[in-house]
């Protein structure tokens, strides 16, 4: 049963990620040979709850600094 929502941040300054990887652009349900870049997280698991966002506290207040 899910209880509430929760909003995660990735620590990418601290982790080090950078956009060296790249996805292709979908246009009007086609892939194309465009490329954007995309970012590459390193260290995916290290992540923070953002307390600041939340909607039903009770349930996280354990969690709080």
């Amino acid at each position: 049963n899910i209880l509430c929502p929760v909003n995660t941040q990735h620590r990418c300054q601290a982790n080090g990620c950078d956009l060296s990887e790249f996805r292709l652009v979908r246009e009007e349900r086609e892939m194309t040979q465009k490329r954007l870049p995309r970012t590459h997280h390193y260290n995916p698991d290290d992540r923070l709850l953002n307390t600041n966002q939340m909607r039903c506290g009770v349930y996280v207040q354990a969690f709080r600094p």
